[in-house]
């Protein structure tokens, strides 16, 4: 399905802080996202002091303030029942949450282009997936035993067909309880993309990295800053400034956040000067 240019677009948007703060990078990044989407609602798994609260309320419609309990896939979940009504009646639902910085570019390019694409699900980026046993890892809960290419849950679309599908509904209904990362990873973010695509549904990332699959399987962490001035990705991944290299062997460049730092700091000069 393809979209108007003014489509009527609900926004999720996922959120944490163990102490109730609301960072500086948050307003700026919802407020960019909000002229986008018709109502967009701030789940906030947790507390949230008072100032923290007030950011939240200038760049959004509505504040649902839940149990820290299921992480932000969790989150999704019951902001998209507390907006039932309003999402079966949008052409899209939007679901993104505070781990990447941005905009660094205007998001109306990502926007247009999206619309404009036949799908049924889209996303920032995708990851190419792992073709190997799981069995005795981290990863033994992916239910297909290997991890197949997904779009990545930090900020991705359903709008359509899928979207008012009783499967789509059924699939959320269904989420199993979610108690760390590596069970949001399993349960739905690796899942997602498969599980619709074999019931013959479409989806995309709107970055599209298959010519870097040889270098990396997860380019906005392997290759942040090539991604960001090759591709024109409007946002990165706060993770990149404080994962320890050898947290994830899947992403070798060491040097990876740095060269990212640098490519900001010279975007920085040039916008000063």
């Amino acid at each position: 399905m393809k979209l108007s240019q003014t489509p009527n677009r609900v926004g999720i948007f996922a959120y944490y802080d163990a102490d109730g703060t609301v960072d500086d990078y948050i307003p700026v990044l919802v407020g960019a996202v909000r002229p986008f989407c018709s109502y967009l609602l701030c789940v906030v798994n947790g507390e949230l002091n008072e100032e923290g609260r007030q950011k939240l309320q200038a760049v959004s419609d509505e504040l649902l303030l839940r149990p820290n309990e299921g992480l932000d896939i969790t989150g999704y979940k019951e902001g998209l029942f507390h907006l039932k009504e309003k999402v079966l009646q949008a052409d899209e639902v939007l679901f993104f949450n505070q781990t990447i910085f941005g905009p660094l570019t205007p998001l109306n390019g990502m926007f247009d282009e999206m619309n404009a694409r036949d799908l049924d699900f889209w996303g920032l980026t995708k990851h190419k997936g792992l073709n190997a046993d799981l069995t005795g890892t981290i990863w033994s809960k992916v239910e297909y035993g290997y991890l197949p290419p997904h779009i990545q849950s930090f900020f991705f679309a359903v709008r359509g067909n899928l979207l008012h599908a009783p499967v789509f509904w059924d699939y959320w209904e269904a989420l199993p309880v979610i108690h760390d990362y590596m069970e949001a990873v399993s349960y739905h973010e690796v899942k997602f993309t498969k599980y619709f695509e074999d019931q013959g549904y479409r989806g995309e990332p709107y970055i599209d990295c298959t010519d870097w699959e040889q270098y990396t399987d997860y380019a906005l962490m392997g290759m942040p800053a090539q991604t960001v001035q090759d591709k024109n990705c409007p946002f990165i991944k706060r993770k990149s400034f404080f994962t320890p290299r050898t947290a994830v062997l899947s992403v070798p460049q060491g040097g990876a956040g740095w060269q990212l730092y640098q490519l900001l700091v010279q975007r920085e000069r040039k916008c000063l000067v």
